[in-house]
């Protein structure tokens, strides 16, 4: 179980939010990734080209990663009544405060990590001055 602050995890959900399209029929659109894992929770959500993610130190132990309706999450998290909310995982349900919430199944969250091998070009020698004379020439003739 990860014990969590519930102002602080609600806090996070507004920027998560920016990405959820609740037109689209797509699931992943509209769902949360939660990662637990190295004392860590980091929660994201998923547009078609970009993520937002949000990591918190939880100190605890618990290692899973599962999917859910991000509106079911934050309803979860907003009806704690504590100060804290708890997260937990079992077979395939993600148990937010006291609502169970069943995981999202089918659905590959995509790889938003930075390409490393863009590939290079050399420009011509003077190519640079070239531009710049061009540009210069077409402000004249305005």
């Amino acid at each position: 179980m990860i014990e969590v602050n519930k102002n602080t995890l609600a806090g996070a959900l507004p920027a998560l939010g920016k990405l959820i399209c609740r037109t689209l029929p797509m699931t992943l659109f509209k769902s949360i990734k939660i990662e637990a894992s190295d004392g860590k929770l980091r929660l994201a959500t998923s547009g078609a080209s970009e993520e937002i993610s949000f990591e918190l130190e939880t100190g605890s132990e618990d290692v899973f990663c599962c999917m859910v309706g991000f509106d079911e999450f934050c309803d979860a998290v907003r009806s704690g009544r504590n100060k804290t909310v708890s997260l937990t995982y079992e077979a395939g349900t993600l148990l937010v405060g006291d609502r169970y919430l069943i995981t999202v199944k089918d659905v590959e969250w995509p790889d938003m990590s930075p390409k490393v091998d863009a590939p290079n070009c050399l420009l011509p020698d003077g190519i640079v001055n070239l531009c710049t004379r061009y540009r210069f020439s077409g402000r004249e003739a305005a």
